[in-house]
């Protein structure tokens, strides 16, 4: 992720959340400084792991311009009565699974 600046802000950032307030940027170039290019018909989407293990958290400003919402990894127990139920439903021997299949998928969770 870019450095925070003193501000708190990261100037990647910044000017990503500029292009979506404002719709454009405004050139920096001698010739054309001042005049604003706007794009159009743009749409964005964004995905970012928790802050910390040299991730930063992004800045408020740029937070707001997203739906965010978190998903966190579901625990072992959840991951064992979803999958686990499922594979027993479907690997058993009443519906013809063999006992080394049926072994199989109860070692999978």
């Amino acid at each position: 992720m870019p450095l925070v600046n003193t501000w708190g802000d990261q100037v990647t950032l910044e000017l990503v959340r500029q292009l979506i307030e404002m719709g454009g940027f405004y050139f920096l170039d001698k010739d054309k400084r001042g005049d604003f290019k706007t794009i159009d018909r743009l749409q964005y989407i964004g995905a970012m792991g928790h802050p910390g293990g040299g991730r930063n958290d992004i800045p408020n400003r740029a937070k707001s311009k997203f739906f965010a919402f978190n998903m966190p990894l579901p625990s072992e127990t959840s991951i064992e009565n979803i999958y686990g139920s499922i594979l027993r439903a479907r690997f058993n021997a009443k519906q013809g699974a063999g006992p080394q299949v049926t072994e199989c998928s109860r070692r999978l969770t």
